[in-house]
């Protein structure tokens, strides 16, 4: 897994006035930094040849800092490994639209809720983890949960997902007379691994529709690892 502090999870505001005939995107970390960067006419985030984005730089109050000639300046800057603007999720792997009903969840993660109700969707990159330990990484802890609540047993099965092979992980859990399903489902893309977990009460299960669900994302190709340049 990914330790938190690195993925820097940017949150697009509403973008500001061109800087100097620059078109600009107002983005955030996880850790409430403000970032403006540079998007071209059909709304991209402009990057070099290596996927670096290019930042404008900001003075204190906001506005674009500039040079002797007045023309504001820019740097690029390393890609983030997740990137989350409007009603979209995206890394350099996959992006993702929030289907209609669900609202975004939890700043930092890529995580949404059904709205009006208690499940909640989150998917994770882990980097450089193969499929089968990926798998039982998420065993455990399925287990672990179990343990403290129900002691029912794990189910698992072959899980084809946009057309890559994967494995679905659920456990039915019981916890002050509640019972609920935690499911993950995992596929490999490279040489990391998509994990997207699935929690609901079991009286919410006929509201979710995963193989529908999971069409609002698009995989990238293999080679493009290093690229984010989408915006709305």
């Amino acid at each position: 897994m990914v330790p938190a502090a690195l993925l820097l999870s940017l949150v697009a505001c509403n973008p500001p006035p061109a800087q100097g005939g620059i078109a600009g995107l107002t983005v955030q970390d996880e850790n409430g930094k403000n970032y403006v960067v540079v998007t071209d006419a059909k709304g991209e985030i402009q990057t070099d040849d290596a996927g670096n984005i290019l930042e404008i730089e900001t003075q204190p109050d906001g506005k674009a800092a500039t040079n002797t000639a007045g023309a504001p300046v820019t740097n690029y800057i390393a890609p983030p490994k997740q990137i989350v603007y409007a009603d979209y999720y995206e890394t350099a792997h996959f992006k993702f639209r929030v289907p209609e009903g669900w609202e975004k969840k939890d700043a930092g993660k890529m995580s949404m809720q059904l709205k009006g109700h208690e499940a909640v969707w989150e998917m994770q990159l882990l980097r450089r983890q193969t499929l089968e330990d990926t798998a039982n990484l998420s065993r455990q802890l399925l287990l672990t949960l179990a343990q403290e609540a129900g002691k029912k047993p794990l189910e698992e099965a072959e899980k084809v997902i946009l057309g890559y092979p994967g494995i679905l992980l659920r456990q039915p859990l019981t916890a002050d007379g509640t019972d609920s399903v935690y499911d993950a489902y995992l596929f490999a893309h490279g040489e990391d691994v998509l994990a997207i977990y699935l929690k609901y009460p079991l009286g919410e299960q006929e509201l979710l529709d995963f193989d529908s669900l999971i069409k609002q994302m698009t995989v990238k190709p293999l080679g493009n690892e290093s690229e984010i340049t989408s915006a709305p």
